[in-house]
């Protein structure tokens, strides 16, 4: 409306002369006439231009607005999730291995199950700890030959019991607590924690390939069908040497134990 009504006046005004007084169409004023009515026009296309942008601006705000109302939305959303997490006692989640054992056992749950691998006994490369290798295996490309790489075996106990050259099975557990350690030298817990499984510290002997140390299951089971002694990698008890090893409380040659704990922070 505003620009329709510039462009009127304009016309009004040369109209009725009031630039130049004059009626004469070949004076030089008629140039000037022109130049004001260029002036206008190009006054009336800013107008709408700058109509355009706003209008382009204020959709770009209400989008914006949209996205910051679906958010505060989500926010809530998720906020109260957490409240009934809260609500339900709900801490979060960890995981253990349970060593020479299929079984989780109490509210535990089985995330695979599998068997005991590490590297062999008496070489000194590849890996220095134990692995619990899936049940399922996919490979991917692969070539069949016995290069200079690193070599996996599997892990055979070394108990005594009737239990030597059985291979050890193993299993991964989820929890629903967000704390889980191994505490060596105590097949019990700390008060407010949950005993998950106690058993043996076990690794490789003294003499052969470092082993990291874990727990073993104190009721270990084995893979059926595999006393055939195949070497490999090795699973002996642990034995705390004195005094060497502080005494008391510890003592010499006994075979030390340990516990899988967890626990759930209030925090």
């Amino acid at each position: 409306m505003a620009c329709f009504a510039i462009f009127t006046l304009a016309v009004i005004l040369l109209s009725t002369d009031v630039f130049c007084g004059k009626n004469d169409p070949y004076e030089p004023e008629f140039d000037y006439q022109k130049l004001v009515i260029k002036q206008l026009h190009d006054m009336e296309e800013s107008g709408k231009n700058r109509d355009g942008e706003f209008e382009k601006r204020k959709e770009e705000m209400y989008k914006l607005l949209k996205n910051l109302k679906d958010t505060k939305a989500t926010i809530n959303t998720l906020k109260e999730d957490l409240e009934m997490l809260d609500a339900q006692g709900y801490r979060g989640v960890s995981t253990f291995t349970r060593w020479g054992h299929t079984e989780c056992g109490g509210d535990a749950e089985i995330v695979y199950s599998g068997y005991m691998g590490g590297s062999y006994f008496s070489y000194t490369g590849s890996g220095s700890n134990y692995v619990c290798l899936t049940s399922e295996p996919i490979y991917n490309e692969y070539t069949a030959s016995a290069a200079t790489i690193g070599w996996m075996y599997g892990v055979e106990y070394m108990l005594g019991h009737g239990f030597d050259s059985h291979d050890a099975p193993c299993v991964v557990c989820r929890i629903p607590r967000n704390s889980v350690i191994m505490i060596p030298g105590t097949n019990q817990c700390n008060e407010g924690w949950k005993l998950e499984y106690r058993g043996y510290l076990a690794s490789q002997a003294y003499n052969q390939q470092n082993k990291k140390y874990i727990c073993l299951d104190e009721r270990p089971q084995s893979i059926p069908n595999s006393s055939a002694k195949q070497n490999g990698a090795y699973l002996y008890l642990v034995e705390g040497r004195c005094p060497s090893l502080h005494s008391p409380p510890y003592i010499n040659n006994y075979e030390l134990t340990c516990a899988v704990c967890s626990f759930t922070s209030q925090d």
